[in-house]
């Protein structure tokens, strides 16, 4: 009835080149006479191709990563100043706190941006001490303060007194 039926119903294989005009790779060889040159040549340039195609990846990869790295030092930094600003603010001569307000406000502040460095990190924690003093360190004793903050106080003075007496003249 039907002399070009096989027995199988199934529909050939459709392989989609991307838009390569040539349907067979391996036909048209531009250097060489045989076919084993132009599927040699077909394989280099698929590998280079896959090689140009990582390398593209792995530059949009670093690139993110400088810009997620930039973008997050940015950030930090201008958090510290805002910071920074936020504590000028509270020891203004205009505040009208007390220095047990000025504590409580202060000195989460501090331990956040304090860098022993910064001269001006040096006077902050100066201020905040000369408060301390003034409330006979009643934050302390009333346990308002956690003890891990007290902890990173405690750090933030040594290496305020470590830059202190390296500077200072022997």
């Amino acid at each position: 009835m039907f002399p070009t039926f096989s027995g199988s119903s199934r529909r050939p294989r459709n392989v989609n080149l991307s838009g390569q005009k040539n349907t067979n790779p391996f036909a048209a060889s531009t250097w060489g006479a045989g076919s084993a040159a132009g599927a040699s040549k077909t394989v280099a340039d698929a590998a280079a191709e896959r090689r140009q195609r990582q390398l593209e990846r792995d530059r949009r990869q670093a690139i993110y990563n400088i810009q997620r790295v930039w973008r997050g030092h940015r950030v930090r930094r201008s958090l510290r100043t805002a910071y920074r600003a936020e504590f000028d603010d509270i020891y203004s001569p205009d505040s009208m706190l007390d220095a047990e307000d000025r504590i409580q406000q202060a000195f989460p502040l501090l331990l956040s941006v304090f860098d022993a460095s910064q001269p001006e990190d040096l006077s902050r924690l100066s201020q905040l001490g000369q408060d301390l003093l003034q409330t006979s360190l009643q934050s302390f004793d009333a346990g308002k303060i956690h003890p891990t903050r007290l902890n990173k106080l405690s750090r933030a003075v040594i290496r305020a007194l470590q830059v202190w007496v390296s500077s200072y003249p022997s």
